[in-house]
């Protein structure tokens, strides 16, 4: 009898080195910014504002670094500038609507990498 691991190598849903788990991990941290993405659509003080920052600047980080793994280095860049607008560290400050509109395609493109990432993920 083989151990749960090796069975799943062999069926190919996971590679020896636990690559599954990466891309489980990385789509998880992509789809939990863009849940606070949309979440800051709604009324909150400053420090949920803050938050969001922090999770969506990382969530476009993972995104950016998945996208350079499987070799589409414009949307990594894309992401990458999506982040530096999101930095907590030096922050931008955009009136409320624009930061509706940064929230949502925030969101929608953080989405869209957390499906290619368990879709696909890097080859």
């Amino acid at each position: 009898m083989k151990g749960p691991n090796v069975e799943a190598v062999e069926r190919g849903s996971v590679d020896a080195s636990g690559r599954a788990g990466a891309e489980w991990a990385s789509a998880a941290i992509v789809g939990l910014a863009a849940l606070v993405a949309l979440g800051a659509l709604a009324r909150h003080g400053t420090g949920y504002f803050t938050v969001t920052r922090w999770a969506v600047s990382v969530g476009l980080g993972v995104a950016g670094a998945r996208m350079i793994k499987s070799g589409k280095a414009v949307l990594a860049i894309g992401f990458a500038v999506g982040a530096l607008l999101f930095n907590p560290i030096a922050p931008f400050f955009f009136a409320r609507g624009t930061w509706r509109v940064l929230d949502v395609s925030a969101a929608v493109a953080l989405l869209a990498a957390a499906g290619a990432i368990m879709r696909k993920g890097p080859e």
